[in-house]
């Protein structure tokens, strides 16, 4: 199967195309040099040429308090692009799986949140999306739409790179404890896109839809950051930070609203597809590791 991947130099892109070569797929790696999600006439053209048999879209406008500034970029880039996705595929018969957010939902609801819960976006990011979302589910019957939360890895800018870096120049660091969720290491989404695309790989498979998956454990953003923090000084990091304080989300004003409660409930994912969630604990070295020898690098040259 000739699978294209958008989005390939990507937090979870960068994952996949490692992941999906090493376990001997055919994958073509488009990255936004070679398809730039603005420039929607390009997609039928660049498609064509490439023809494949399943497409991953990893592709997305995240930069989540910019985009209540850049209303028609976040529009472009996560629904009128996904629509022209889904079109295309579509008229090719050609399954596409897409990468979403916890976002499409506003945080309100007690407990975790599973597919058939009512979306509620609250910012423009989070709308994008969910336009992305009803885009796909209304052109294209051979669909999967993951929800994913918290996304952290290597590669590209998130959270866990963002404290750490925070944390190697202040003393004191005010984070976020209200707001609760699942961690989801890049790296483990992309080992359940190799599953679900294994299994699309049957020509028996017929369980499309939208699916939720995210790290195994709930913790919030205050917590998340203490087990990371403490981690990294324990594989020898030195920092400077001598306090870490638990906030309230009213204490750090943002453009977009945040939903206070992101958790997500995998059981449709566990039960239909036989995936099982592993913890965004056993993710954090190698991401930690890589952000050290990173900084020791940067150190060493400046």
């Amino acid at each position: 199967m000739k699978i294209l991947v958008i989005g390939a130099n990507g937090q979870v892109g960068s994952e996949v195309i490692l992941q999906f070569r090493s376990s001997g797929h055919a994958v073509i790696a488009l990255t936004r040099k070679d398809l730039d999600c603005v420039h929607l006439d390009e997609v039928d053209l660049v498609f064509s040429s490439i023809q494949p048999e399943l497409v991953i879209n990893a592709a997305a406008y995240t930069a989540v308090d910019k985009a209540e500034d850049e209303i028609s970029l976040a529009h472009t880039i996560n629904a009128e692009f996904v629509q022209q996705l889904a079109v295309y595929c579509a008229q090719k018969k050609i399954p596409l799986v897409h990468l979403s957010t916890d976002y499409v939902f506003d945080g309100t609801k007690e407990g975790a949140y599973n597919e058939t819960d009512i979306t509620c976006p609250q910012g423009v990011y989070a709308q994008s999306k969910l336009a992305g979302e009803h885009a796909i589910t209304s052109q294209l019957k051979e669909h999967i739409i993951l929800r994913v939360s918290w996304v952290f890895g290597i590669y590209g800018n998130n959270f866990v790179k963002t404290i750490l870096k925070l944390a190697s120049s202040r003393n004191e660091l005010r984070v976020v404890a209200d707001q609760w969720g699942k961690p989801t290491a890049a790296r483990d989404i992309a080992r359940v896109l190799l599953a679900i695309v294994t299994k699309i790989d049957s020509s028996s498979f017929k369980d499309w839809g939208i699916y939720h998956y995210a790290g195994a454990g709930v913790t919030n953003w205050y917590e998340f950051s203490r087990v990371f923090i403490d981690l990294a000084q324990k594989k020898g990091m030195i920092l400077p930070l001598t306090q870490l304080s638990p906030i309230k989300t009213e204490e750090y004003l943002t453009k977009a609203a945040r939903p206070k409660n992101s958790v997500l409930d995998t059981t449709k994912i566990e039960q239909i597809l036989d995936i099982r969630c592993q913890s965004w604990k056993d993710y954090l070295p190698e991401v930690v590791d890589n952000f050290i020898k990173q900084s020791t690098h940067l150190a060493a040259n400046t």
